[in-house]
């Protein structure tokens, strides 16, 4: 299945048709999936349970919304995890059909909603993407989505003493900047879980060089994702925290967390540093490395069940795990 996606993503000349696109032109070509996908994936939480409402968040210039998904019938207030979508910081959208499994192209897919299903609320923020919004907006949007659940959680039926930030790739990055933001700006947040985070702007990394030929995730879309979110990369943009989250771990303070990394994604050499900075800095990390690309990793479904089986006993949805 991963093979196959990488073919699938070559053969439709999926970069392409982004790259090639004019900045005005670039949103609808970028979300021209968007409402098959959306469909599909509104269907699948439904089947697992899950009643969806719509919240919105304040950010400075107006609101944001926040899709909350949480179990159908649930009486006592429910761990909350607020979960960040990848995409460079550009495409997809918070219905994210790689955080299920059942929904996911070709199955390659976390299973977050599926593991969940009828034990934890989902908070998926839909923050503001890039070139329409650069750098920091994203980071700052996830921020205010974190704290306003630490706020809130209470009203939407959850308990904010179990909330937890997770997110892939870019989305990633953002559970990171979450994480740190969690400790520098004074929010309760119990477990963080990044998958194939984005942690250092461009890093010249060996596996930028081995696996930037995989079209999960290709050089030539880094490059591209980079220059949409951060037009302008001076010195000070590309080491602030929200851009690079390797340069904020600091010295520690840090919840627990996870990250997991792929082997043949060109993510992975920044993952690995980023995770032995977070064990150097004295943080309760465990690091995961699967097999596969960009997207393919979640194949490792070992792996992947042991990870979600940690995430879980820090919420405290199974003592049993």
């Amino acid at each position: 299945a991963d093979n196959l996606l990488n073919f699938v993503l070559h053969a439709t000349d999926f970069w392409g048709g982004m790259i090639r696109a004019p900045r005005e032109g670039l949103r609808a070509v970028a979300d021209q999936g968007a409402p098959k996908d959306d469909a599909t994936f509104k269907k699948v939480v439904a089947g697992l349970g899950y009643e969806t409402t719509v919240v919105q968040v304040p950010v400075p210039g107006g609101t944001i919304p926040m899709e909350v998904h949480k179990p159908k019938g649930a009486t006592e207030p429910l761990p909350i995890v607020m979960w960040c979508h990848g995409g460079g910081m550009v495409v997809m959208n918070c219905r994210d059909l790689f955080a299920t499994k059942s929904g996911a192209p070709l199955g390659v897919g976390l299973g977050l909603f599926d593991r969940l299903a009828g034990k934890a609320i989902i908070a998926s923020v839909d923050y503001r993407r890039a070139p329409e919004h650069p750098f920091p907006v994203g980071a700052e949007d996830a921020i205010a989505a974190a704290q306003w659940l630490s706020q809130n959680g209470k009203d939407i039926g959850g308990d904010p003493s179990r909330l937890s930030v997770g997110g892939f790739s870019s989305g990633g990055c953002l559970a990171a900047v979450v994480h740190q933001a969690a400790r520098d700006r004074g929010f309760p947040l119990c477990f963080a879980a990044m998958f194939a985070p984005v942690c250092r702007y461009m890093a010249a990394t060996e596996s930028f060089v081995q696996n930037g030929h995989y079209t999960a995730l290709p050089l030539q879309g880094m490059i591209w994702f980079f220059r949409q979110y951060v037009p302008n990369p001076t010195p000070e943009i590309v080491t602030d925290p929200r851009c690079s989250p390797v340069y904020g771990v600091g010295k520690g303070n840090l919840s627990p967390c996870v990250v997991a990394t792929f082997e043949y994604d060109i993510l992975r050499d920044e993952g690995v540093e980023f995770g032995e900075a977070l064990r150097e800095a004295g943080v309760a990390v465990t690091q995961y490395r699967m097999k596969g690309s960009h997207l393919g990793g979640f194949l490792d479904r070992p792996k992947v069940e042991a990870l979600l089986n940690e995430w879980e006993r820090a919420i405290g949805t199974s003592s049993k795990l």
